[in-house]
């Protein structure tokens, strides 16, 4: 595995394969200027995005060639 990317990261969900949200920890609190409320959510990310965090997905980790 050449990159660590959002979309290789077991943390990472996502429905259409380019953005997502990285579920490493807890959602947290956002203010929504929209709606002038505060929610709680994920972050959402980029399928190229990274961070320290990553995690490889297990798919990737069990099919992955020894040696």
């Amino acid at each position: 595995m050449k990159y660590k990317n959002c979309k290789d990261c077991d943390h990472w969900e996502s429905e259409d394969g380019e953005a997502g949200e990285c579920r490493r920890y807890a959602p947290h609190a956002k203010r929504r200027m929209d709606i002038a409320r505060t929610v709680a959510g994920w972050p959402t990310t980029h399928r190229v995005d990274w961070c320290g965090e990553f995690a490889p997905t297990r798919e990737k980790v069990e099919t992955a060639p020894s040696g």
